[in-house]
């Protein structure tokens, strides 16, 4: 399976969640991780990501995002965001 919002690493993340439980509808959907976080278990390493994503009934013709900019002077602001 070759889905477009399927990061290349790993499928733990909403979108691939929220895509299951819509199976059987036909949507189109995209997805940009702003974040991915490693975490280490008992399986290996793992890769969670967050990010904005968009179910559509109608064809995706165009994407695009920008990196919106962070403080990295400021330690609470270690989100990245993009729109």
């Amino acid at each position: 399976d070759n889905y477009p919002g399927r990061h290349p690493y790993d499928t733990n993340h909403q979108m691939e969640h929220l895509r299951i439980e819509c199976d059987g509808a036909q949507y189109q959907f995209v997805f940009q991780p702003a974040m991915t976080y490693m975490q280490h278990d008992m399986e290996g390493i793992k890769y969670q990501m967050e990010g904005p994503a968009i179910f559509s009934r109608y064809t995706v013709l165009y994407t695009e995002y920008l990196r919106l900019t962070r403080n990295k002077a400021d330690p609470v602001d270690e989100h990245q965001r993009i729109c």
